[in-house]
Parts: C-alpha cells; structure tokens; sequence
C-alpha cells in the first residue's frame, strides 16, 4: 500500500506543468497580415478598374480654363476639341519636350491652326504627374481661373486629380477622360501589355492618394505669368 503511494507521488512529482502555448504564433500573424493585404490590394485593383470611364463623355461643364497632361497620343486633340467649344478661355498643354512650339504643335495638326495660335499656352517644365499639378496652379492662379477642364487618359485621371485637387483645393475640376479602344474592350485581363499599365497607374494612384492625406505642397511661387509662346 505504501509502495503504491510512493510509486504514485514519484509519478506525480515528475510531471512538469507544460506553459500555455499561444493560440496565434508570430507565423500564423504574418500569414494573416499577409492574405489581408493580398485581399486589399486585389480588390483595391479591382475597384480601380471599375471606377475608370470607358467612354469619352459628349457635353460637359464649362470651366474658366483647360488643362492637358501629355503623355498620350489623343490628349491634345482632344483638348484643343474642347477648347474649340467653349468649354474653357484658355488651355494649358502641360509637360511638354523643350523642342516643342505651338507652330509644331500646328504642323501635326493643321486643322487646329487657328485655336492653337490664338488661346494655348504650353508648359516645358513639368516633367511628371506632381509637376502638372505644380505647373497648373502656377498657370491658373496667373490667370485667376476658378475651375478647370482637365483632359488626360482615363486610367490616369484618377491619379491627376488628386495631385491636381492637393495643389488646388480651392479650384472646381472638372474630369475630360481620353478613353483609347483597348479600355474599351473591357479585357485588360487578356492584354498582358494593358493590365501592365494599369497596374502600375494604380500603384502610383495608392501612393498620390496616401501622400495626399499627409501632406500639403507648398504655396510659393504662385505669381509666375505664362505667355503664349508663338514662336518656334
């Protein structure tokens, strides 16, 4: 009897209490922040992707002025086409080469010779999307412009704006999206070279978008006068 007590007590005392092993290791953590960034991204593409107009729009706002972002083939005739219907006094063609006049601006498109000669001013200083915003306050605020027509690509008006409105918050824009035919198709999942594209507009669209909650540019260097540039 008391060698069993014994035996039982040894046994007993032998035993050591094993710590609580958390429910979510360090791994099952990272997994889950993980997947949930996945999740916001995917869907945040997605999203992105849906919000971008497929066709041009017919009628739209006045404003005092218009604004082209360069970058793609169509903008500016596009622009100069609404610049021709009133729909704005004056248009700013931003981010333009140094090699580029209004009178080559003209022998590419001769039909637009008299709208380009008379109410087109062109910017060569811009060099990217945070310069057109830049470059555009400084022509507007010359030029006491209250609203803007603000004619780019589709998939990059998301991104315009918001650099263009972080600069301007005081200024009404109103959005002139250039929509190509391969947007149109709606299957940038089947164009490798697209969904690229697109993929890397709203790369840079999260960051604009995040840096625009943060910061705020700088007001300086408002009172820069643009003239026409007539000559070559």
């Amino acid at each position: 009897m008391d060698m069993s007590l014994s035996s039982v007590h040894n046994s007993a005392s032998n035993q050591t209490p094993r710590p609580n092993r958390p429910m979510f290791t360090f791994g099952r953590i990272a997994g889950v922040l993980l997947i949930s960034f996945t999740g916001a991204v995917f869907f945040g593409f997605l999203n992105f992707v849906g919000s971008l107009d497929r066709k041009e729009p017919v009628n739209l706002a006045k404003a005092d002025g218009i604004v082209a972002l360069t970058g793609g083939v169509d903008r500016i005739p596009d622009a100069v086409g609404w610049l021709a219907l009133g729909n704005g006094e004056r248009l700013l063609i931003s981010g333009v080469s140094t090699q580029t006049s209004v009178e080559k601006l003209v022998q590419t498109a001769p039909r637009l010779k008299n709208w380009l000669h008379c109410c087109v001013d062109l910017d060569h200083q811009a060099r990217n999307t945070v310069g057109n915003a830049e470059e555009t306050r400084r022509w507007a605020t010359a030029k006491g412009y209250r609203s803007l027509l603000v004619v780019t690509s589709s998939y990059h008006m998301p991104r315009a704006l918001v650099e263009l409105q972080r600069f301007m918050p005081e200024v009404n824009l109103i959005a002139a999206p250039v929509v190509t035919e391969r947007l149109q198709e709606l299957g940038y999942w089947k164009d490798p070279g697209l969904l690229k594209i697109l993929l890397h507009e709203y790369a840079k669209f999260t960051v604009s978008y995040a840096r625009a909650r943060l910061t705020s540019p700088s007001q300086s260097d408002d009172s820069i006068v643009y003239a026409n540039r007539r000559r070559a």
